[in-house]
């Protein structure tokens, strides 16, 4: 899923400004402008398309940068 590599390569991003040792804050605001913009630009249009295989790959970006970040990130795809 092109949508999911997208993020992932963001992902990089996230890692190299917690090397920089910046606080949580600005790392969940970097998230939110940069990876989650990615992750739900036209939710409503695809989502209800998207395999359970596709949700929890896109699960799997948002668990990898709440682990990043340290802190909690709210769920982007219930899979079932």
């Amino acid at each position: 899923m092109l949508l999911s590599k997208k993020a992932q390569r963001r992902l990089h991003f996230l890692r190299r400004l917690k090397r920089a040792s910046l606080p949580p804050s600005i790392l969940t605001t970097f998230y939110r402008g940069t990876i989650e913009s990615v992750l739900t630009s036209c939710i409503t249009v695809w989502y209800g398309n998207c395999s359970t295989a596709d949700r929890k790959t896109l699960q799997r970006t948002v668990n990898t940068a709440a682990k990043i970040i340290g802190a909690p990130l709210p769920f982007l795809a219930r899979c079932s």
